[in-house]
C-alpha cells in the first residue's frame, strides 16, 4: 500500500485540478486581492510535542484574523487534550496514514478553507489533502514533497527554533503579530505546591534519543540526598513501563510514584503542572512542561536543543547539548544512543540543582 500512495494521490489531484483548474493561487496574487481569510485550516497532525510547538502560530492566526474560522487538523489521540483550545474553533481528527480517508476528507472540505497552513504534517498525503479540501492558498514549511508544486509559495529553510519557523507561515499571510507563547486550553495551568515534586521522563520516541535508565536512577539518588523530602514522579507511555520499573527498583530509598502508562494525556498535563522540575529527554513531555511554565532540564545529542528545546522563558529551562553521534546517517531504527552517553550524571545533577535553587528562590520573593 505504501508504494501506491503517491500514484493514488497523483491521480486524485490530477482529477481535482481538471474539475477545479482555477482553485490555487500564488501567495502574492492572494495577498494582492486584499481579502482576509474567512476560514483557515491548520495541519499539525503528528505527535504531542510537535502539536504543542504549533500553538504559537495557531494563536497568532487568531490575533491577526479574529473573524476567521480556524480549524485544527490533529492526531486523534490528542483530541481530548486540545478540546476547548481558545485558538481553534474546530478540531478534526487524523486517524493515521490513509485510515478513514474518505470521512476525513469530507470533514476537511466542510471547513471550506481559504488558506491551509501545514505546520507539521504527514507526507506525502498532507499537501494533496489540503488541495482536495479546496484551499486556495497552501503553505508548508520547507519540504521536498513530490507535491510541492501545489504550494502557493516555497518557504526557505531557516536556522531557528521550530516554533519560530512555523510562525514564518503565519507572517507570510501579512500577519504582523509577535510570536505568542506555547498555549494549552485554559483548564490546564501550573499549580505550585508546598512539597518538592521532580518529574522524570526517561523514554522518548526513539532509542537514540534516550539517556540510560541507570543514569536517571543515579540522578534520583543524588537529588534525594540533597532533598530528602522530595518526591519523584515517573512519567511515560505504556510501552515505557518496563523502563520506569527499572528506574524505580534501582533508585531506593527515594520516594517514587511510578505513573508510567497509568495516565491519560489530560491527567498527564495536570500532573506536569504540579511539578517543581522536569528532567527529560527530547520528547513531547518536555513541550508540555514548557507550555505550563514548569522548569525543565532537557537532554540532547542527536537533535538540536536550539531548534527543538523548551520554548519560552529562558530562566526556567536548562538544556544539556552534546554533539550528534556518527551514526545519524543511518535509518532511525538502526541508530544507537551513543550520543546520549556523552551526557554525564554530574552535569544533570548540577543543572537540576541550579534550576531548583533559581525557581525556589523566585517563588519565595
Amino acid at each position: 500500500m505504501r508504494l501506491l500512495r503517491v500514484p493514488f494521490l497523483r491521480l486524485l489531484t490530477a482529477w481535482h485540478r481538471y474539475r477545479h483548474p482555477d482553485q490555487l493561487l500564488r501567495l502574492e496574487d492572494w495577498l494582492a486581492e486584499g481579502h482576509p481569510p474567512e476560514s483557515i485550516l491548520v495541519f499539525s497532525n503528528t505527535a504531542l510535542g510537535d502539536t504543542i510547538l504549533s500553538t504559537p502560530a495557531l494563536c497568532a492566526l487568531r490575533q491577526c484574523f479574529p473573524e476567521a474560522r480556524i480549524s485544527l487538523f490533529l492526531h486523534r489521540n490528542l483530541m481530548p487534550l486540545f478540546r476547548d483550545h481558545p485558538c481553534a474553533d474546530r478540531l478534526i481528527p487524523f486517524h493515521g496514514g490513509f485510515r478513514r480517508f474518505h470521512s476525513t476528507m469530507k470533514a476537511l472540505r466542510a471547513t471550506r478553507p481559504d488558506v491551509a497552513l501545514l505546520l507539521h504534517s504527514n507526507a506525502p498525503q498532507d499537501i494533496p489533502m489540503a488541495y482536495l479540501a479546496g484551499a486556495r492558498v497552501i503553505l508548508k514549511t520547507p519540504t521536498r514533497s513530490p507535491f510541492r508544486h501545489l504550494l502557493s509559495a516555497q518557504m526557505q529553510p531557516r536556522d531557528d527554533h521550530e516554533a519560530r519557523r512555523r510562525m514564518d507561515l503565519v507572517r507570510a499571510l501579512d500577519c504582523k503579530a509577535e510570536i505568542p507563547p506555547l498555549r494549552l486550553p485554559d483548564r490546564f495551568a501550573r499549580r505550585p505546591c508546598n512539597e518538592l515534586r521532580i518529574g522524570i521522563q526517561a523514554g522518548a520516541s526513539n532509542w537514540y534519543k534516550m539517556w540510560p535508565y541507570e543514569r536517571f536512577s543515579e540522578v534520583i539518588r543524588a537529588l534525594s540526598e540533597q532533598y530528602p523530602n522530595a518526591k519523584f514522579i515517573l512519567t511515560g507511555s505504556p510501552s515505557e513501563r518496563g523502563l520506569c520499573n527499572k528506574i524505580e527498583s534501582t533508585s531506593s530509598p527515594a520516594t517514587i510514584e511510578n505513573l508510567c502508562g497509568k495516565t491519560t494525556l489530560e491527567e498527564l498535563a495536570n500532573i506536569i503542572g504540579g511539578l517543581s522540575l522536569l528532567i527529560t529527554n527530547d520528547t513531547g513531555t518536555l513541550h508540555l512542561a514548557a507550555a505550563l511554565e514548569v522548569p525543565t532540564v532537557s537532554l540532547f545529542s542527536p537533535t538540536s536543543s536550539r531548534e527543538y528545546g523548551a520554548f519560552g522563558s529562558h530562566h526556567l529551562h536548562r538544556a544539556i547539548q552534546k554533539p550528534p553521534p556518527e551514526d545519524m546517517h543511518l535509518p532511525k531504527k538502526m541508530r544507537s544512543n551513543q550520543g546520549m552517553l556523552q551526557i554525564q550524571v554530574e552535569e544533570v545533577i548540577t543543572a537540576a540543582l541550579e534550576c531548583l535553587h533559581a525557581t525556589r528562590k523566585k517563588d519565595r520573593l
